[in-house]
């Protein structure tokens, strides 16, 4: 696998959490070989930014190196900083709904 901060290789700095493991698990199907996610749960936090590397170790699912928990805690503990995934949460569409109900959103908003 390529190593961390080299050209075209993911980089996590706590923004974006869904295309950043998306990006990681293509690039370990692409260069790591056939072992399960579950073995590359130790390499991921090598890929993310100094200040938030001990956060990401502290996830349940990397002491376990269970891949899916592990996934699973980073997309919940990092979703709410990105915008991109804010805006499709359940509680954005349902305030953004009663705003167009009460007509302050058109459909353009």
């Amino acid at each position: 696998m390529p190593q961390p901060s080299t050209a075209s290789t993911p980089s996590f700095n706590g923004r974006n959490v869904t295309k950043f493991l998306q990006n990681f698990e293509r690039m370990v199907k692409t260069y790591g070989s056939k072992q399960p996610f579950d073995s590359f749960v130790e390499e991921l936090p090598d890929y993310c930014t100094d200040d938030i590397t001990d956060e990401v170790r502290l996830l349940k699912g990397y002491a376990k190196g269970n891949w899916k928990l592990f996934r699973q805690l980073m997309e919940t503990r990092y979703a709410l900083r990105y915008f991109e995934q804010v805006k499709y949460s359940i509680t954005y569409l349902c305030t953004a709904a009663d705003k167009y109900k009460q007509g302050m959103l058109t459909m353009r908003d």
